[in-house]
């Protein structure tokens, strides 16, 4: 299994859900930014699960009361669903993923 598989991504995305359940936000949004990375590279992954990593990313900076980092987020995440069920989508602007 490389650092490109999905397992991988899982593995990210359920740290930064333990990160964020004791409240560890920073830790969490970048475990949540490692398994969007994973799911970035790797073209077999369906739409919907992107749009997953986002929504678990935006959750992080929702806590922590930064609450426009949150919503450029959830505008991504929208857009992608809205993409993968063929339609068309004004969310907004794309939110730069960045690991901190």
């Amino acid at each position: 299994m490389g650092a490109s598989h999905p397992e991988v991504a899982m593995a990210f995305r359920q740290l930064g859900m333990l990160y964020r359940y004791d409240g560890w936000l920073d830790q969490a949004e970048e475990a949540f930014c490692k398994a969007l990375a994973v799911q970035d590279k790797a073209p077999e992954l369906e739409y919907p699960e992107v749009a997953k990593r986002l929504d678990d990313l935006a959750g992080a900076p929702r806590r922590a009361g930064r609450g426009k980092e949150a919503h450029v987020l959830q505008a991504r995440t929208a857009a992608m669903k809205a993409k993968a069920a063929g339609l068309k989508s004004a969310a907004g602007p794309q939110a730069p993923v960045s690991g901190r």
